[in-house]
């Protein structure tokens, strides 16, 4: 067991000198990253297809104990498919465009990108191994979604205005109907 910065990070492999050591050297720096909304896109470039490589996210927020108890855990799946696969943090609490866009609505959330499609982690197992696993190939059992695009600021403003005028729609249609009702008595009285 080797904690970098309170975390546990197993070994698993031979039990030579070199071996270890060669291990340690590599686990030194953190294995997931963490995104945000800034970020996302352009390091996975999970829309486009995935030229950055496969990965696989953890959709987490600050507040969620099952989350911070799952970090070593994370750690570990990173370090056992970090040649395959890249491991990644988001807090939806602090990015909440990202939690839209893949409509995370609990946490803890597990979502392998790949090739431009997403694969939800849907099991209640949260160990190292399945989760590894499921980033290396359990993911072709889940159904695969087209990743959206990054949301433009423009259409970000659209669908901003649209959701006001639906939330005052009938506000609207009241004041429309009080101007028709007063043009009628206005009109009428004239005669």
């Amino acid at each position: 067991v080797y904690f970098r910065d309170t975390i546990p990070i197993l070994y698993k492999g031979d039990m030579t000198y070199e071996s270890i050591l060669a291990w340690l050297h590599e686990t030194r720096q953190p294995f997931s990253r963490d995104l945000t909304d800034a970020t996302f896109e352009h390091l996975t470039q999970a829309a486009s297809g995935a030229t950055t490589g496969d990965w696989f996210v953890f959709f987490t927020r600050e507040s969620c104990r099952q989350c911070k108890s799952l970090l070593p855990a994370w750690e570990n799946v990173g370090n056992r498919i970090r040649l395959s696969v890249n491991t990644a943090r988001v807090d939806i609490g602090e990015n909440d465009r990202l939690r839209q866009r893949f409509s995370i609505n609990r946490t803890p959330s597990f979502v392998l990108f790949r090739h431009g499609f997403m694969y939800r982690y849907g099991l209640n197992k949260y160990d190292v191994d399945s989760l590894s696993n499921f980033a290396q190939s359990f993911w072709r059992n889940s159904a695969s979604i087209k990743v959206a695009m990054e949301q433009t600021p423009f259409d970000r403003l659209t669908e901003q205005i649209s959701q006001t005028i639906g939330s005052y729609i009938y506000i609207i249609i009241v004041i429309f109907l009080i101007l028709i009702v007063f043009i009628l008595y206005c009109l009428c009285c004239r005669s």
